[in-house]
């Protein structure tokens, strides 16, 4: 962060600092105080289950040189209080205000599947050229967002800022805050169908961030996703596809290339930023663990991300067996069962060579898909949980074999690579 005084900062949080000399310098704002260094702002923000106001002292312990409050709290007279209506709302008042001061250059990405992905090789491909600000771990909603903005430095010239939602209305004021000059929309896939209702409204809530580029940016759109061309009608940016067959750029890594392109990057710099690019743990990693090649995407998972990694799995070379590890899928609503049935069958259609699932409730339903579809009983196992289903890879699998696992975060699948490499 660009160092900020607190007169400035309780001016941007729109509240009043009731303790502290004005002039303090901040280089840091937090909002866990196992992260605050000297010179930090702990924003004391308020859950369902917790109340960050208790933490007031501990975060002054840590070094923090002020706290943004909403409520009285016991600090030392050499921490700094501000005083605000809403600490969550203060954040990112603070965040929007500082983006304008910041000024560099921002690309904003959101989608159903694959956001942090296309984040980590964007990122990869613009540092060629670019100091790079980039989404750190899953900070992607409306404290995320605002936290990963007030991190940029005054070297940093162009940040890669990932957006998430599951409810409406998510979207658009991250936008706000984040004020972009390009975006990237993955795709509009069938993620958080419970909260969200339909792909339309998925798709009227990610296209809120392709209306949010001024006219003279860009929004990059997947060729692919039948909902791209209702989003670039809403878009006052110039347009760009992105996709196998019929976009604009025929690449492997389309979306991050077609940033590259628009940012001015060399085709050299594109490829050699997408060949050095380092994937967020838990999306598409390969892993070693007890002499086992994993494709670790144990991240998150929906219908259209379980099909996209079953074809990442199959377009892979192996020697062995090629073997899918699933769990259950979460937040899809009513059409959960369906799902969970075609998903294993789609696993026997496509040809895994062996499928083991992991867990209850629906995850049953994808046994039941496969089994029902043709898929033999030798070529499928369950396991009640992920260390029952370690045990049989180590036993049954081998180092020839190429092994997936995936599931919902709910489902917990890592525990799977984790027992195994135990």
């Amino acid at each position: 962060m660009i160092p900020q005084t607190l007169t400035t900062l309780t001016e941007w949080a729109g509240g009043v600092l009731v303790q502290g000399p004005p002039h303090t310098a901040i280089t840091h704002v937090g909002t866990d105080t196992r992260g605050l260094v000297p010179g930090s702002l702990f924003v004391a923000l308020v859950g369902e289950r917790f109340d960050a106001h208790d933490f007031a002292g501990q975060a002054a312990q840590a070094g923090a040189a002020a706290v943004l409050v909403s409520k009285p709290v016991i600090v030392p007279e050499t921490c700094a209080v501000i005083r605000v209506p809403d600490t969550l709302a203060a954040l990112q008042m603070m965040a929007a205000t500082y983006r304008r001061e910041w000024g560099g250059l921002v690309l904003g990405l959101t989608g159903s599947n694959g956001k942090t992905s296309t984040k980590d090789l964007t990122s990869a491909v613009l540092s060629r050229t670019f100091k790079v600000c980039a989404t750190r771990g899953n900070l992607n909603n409306h404290i995320g967002l605002p936290l990963t903005v007030l991190s940029a430095n005054a070297g940093d010239m162009l940040g890669v800022f990932e957006m998430g939602m599951n409810h409406p209305g998510e979207i658009g004021p991250l936008a706000d805050i984040a004020g972009p000059d390009a975006a990237i929309i993955t795709n509009v896939g069938t993620a958080h169908l419970e909260y969200m209702g339909t792909q339309e409204a998925i798709a009227l809530e990610k296209g809120m961030l392709a209306e949010a580029v001024h006219p003279d940016g860009c929004v990059i759109l997947n060729a692919n996703d039948r909902f791209s061309p209702d989003i670039a009608r809403r878009c006052q940016a110039t347009v760009l596809t992105a996709g196998v067959g019929r976009g604009d750029i025929r690449v492997e890594d389309v979306e991050s290339s077609a940033a590259g392109w628009h940012f001015g990057l060399r085709l050299e710099d594109i490829t050699d930023g997408l060949q050095s690019a380092v994937l967020t743990k838990g999306r598409l990693q390969m892993r070693k663990a007890a002499g086992l090649t994993f494709i670790d995407d144990t991240y998150n998972a929906n219908p259209d991300s379980m099909r996209a990694a079953l074809d990442t799995l199959l377009s892979l070379a192996c020697e062995g067996r090629r073997i899918a590890v699933l769990g259950r899928m979460g937040e899809i609503g009513p059409t959960a069962p369906a799902e969970h049935l075609a998903l294993g069958a789609a696993a026997n259609r496509e040809g895994i060579d062996f499928l083991c699932v992991v867990g209850g409730g629906d995850a049953e339903l994808i046994s039941r898909g496969f089994l029902e579809s043709g898929g033999g009983p030798a070529r499928h196992a369950s396991f009640v949980s992920q260390t029952e289903c370690a045990a049989w890879l180590r036993a049954s699998a081998t180092p020839a074999d190429l092994i997936l696992v995936k599931g919902s975060r709910s489902a917990a699948m890592e525990k799977v690579i984790e027992s195994a490499a135990a």
